[in-house]
This record gives structure tokens, C-alpha cells and sequence, in this order.
């Protein structure tokens, strides 16, 4: 399948650094998405790693590559002013797509008008805070294959864009456009002029199935 791709990141207005990350890798048909934990610092340090490696690491086997990168991660972490992170992967394999993810950063399918979320949220329930992140030494990757058909868009979102637009919102600005730069840029705008309390860094992947 041919794949369109567009990416949008935005700095939120409470952080000192944008320490949300983007993988396109357009050879490996491997597209990434992490954002790094704040507390108690590192978080942009160890979403570039953890993307560094994944890109290194992946050849065929997504989950083994995550699995990999997250080893060394954790040695990463010995040392100091390296964090935590999300992770969020996206291989597309001819007529299919492998999605993978650790912690809140999620991943849509968008299909004949609807929206499906391909990933599962570490996150505690009224809290927000995270269960589980690349850099501990004991984590569940979720892990999921979809079948893809033409029209198909998938999007993944750091946390920054999800706390502040539901998913009928995000559907509704894809409806109402056909190109990936029109898709995510209206997305990103619509984040950053939502009323937020806490003003996050907000980054988007548009992945749409061209043919």
C-alpha cells in the first residue's frame, strides 16, 4: 500500500522544551511518535533515544525492536538527566499495519466515517498519570494488526492533543478535508486555540492509504 504522511509539533506554553518526538521513516514504512515524561526530568532525552533505537533496531518484528529499545533505555537510564517516555509505533506491511504502543500516546484508524482507537491507554482513571513507560525494566507492550484498505487514515497524537479534543472532534476535521497537510495542520491549530489548564506539547503523525 502507498502511504501519504504529514507531521505537525507544537511546543505547549508550560514546557521549557518540546519533549514530544517524530519517527518517518518512508524506507522501513516505520512511523513513531514519543513523548517524554517531565518527572522528574530527561523526558526529551529518552523520546529521542527510544526513537533512535526503534529505528535502529526494527527490521521485520516491531514488538522485538520496542522490546530491544527499551533495554537499552533502561542502561540509558543509569546515568543521569535521562527520563522516562511513551512510545507509539506504526509499521505498515503491504495490506496491513502493526501498531504498537507504551503508555497514553494514542493511535486512530479512520475508516468510512468513523473512528477506532488501535491503541491501549497506561494511564490511571482520574489522574491522568501514566502505569507503565520505556525506561522501566518491566513493561507490557500492546500490540495489534490491522488490515488497511484505500481512504484509510490513521493519525497518532501525543496526550497534548487528546486532552483537549475528543475523539468526535478530531473525526470531524478529517471529514472535513482530503489532504494529510490540511488534516493535520487543522488538528494542530484546534488543539493550540483550545482553552487548556495545563498548555502540553502537541504533536500528530496523518498517515493516509493513497493506494
Amino acid at each position: 500500500m502507498e502511504m501519504e504522511v504529514f507531521t505537525g509539533s507544537k511546543q505547549g506554553l508550560d514546557h521549557k522544551e518540546n519533549e514530544d518526538s517524530l519517527l518517518v521513516d518512508k524506507i522501513k514504512k516505520l512511523y513513531a511518535l514519543a513523548d517524554g515524561a517531565t518527572r522528574p526530568d530527561g523526558g526529551k532525552k529518552a523520546g529521542t533515544k527510544a526513537l533512535t533505537y526503534l529505528e535502529e533496531f526494527f527490521d521485520s518484528e516491531l514488538k522485538a525492536a520496542i522490546e530491544k529499545s527499551n533495554g537499552r533505555l533502561v542502561e540509558d537510564r543509569k546515568r543521569p538527566n535521562i527520563g522516562y517516555t511513551t512510545l507509539t509505533a506504526v509499521a505498515v506491511k503491504g495490506k496491513n499495519i502493526e501498531v504498537a504502543n507504551v503508555g497514553d500516546s494514542p493511535a486512530y484508524l479512520i475508516r468510512n466515517g468513523k473512528i477506532i482507537m488501535l491503541t491501549v491507554e497506561d494511564r490511571f482513571m482520574g489522574s491522568g498519570s501514566l502505569t507503565q513507560a520505556l525506561g522501566q525494566s518491566d513493561i507490557n507492550i500492546h500490540f495489534t494488526k490491522e488490515e488497511i484498505e484505500a481512504g484509510d487514515y490513521i493519525i497518532m497524537v501525543s496526550d497534548g492533543v487528546t486532552n483537549v479534543l475528543t475523539e468526535d472532534e478530531i473525526l470531524a476535521i478529517v471529514k472535513r478535508h482530503t489532504s494529510v497537510d490540511e488534516i493535520c495542520k487543522s488538528i494542530l491549530e484546534a488543539a493550540i486555540e483550545e482553552p487548556q489548564e495545563y498548555n502540553d506539547d502537541k504533536t500528530i503523525i496523518v498517515l493516509h492509504v493513497s493506494g
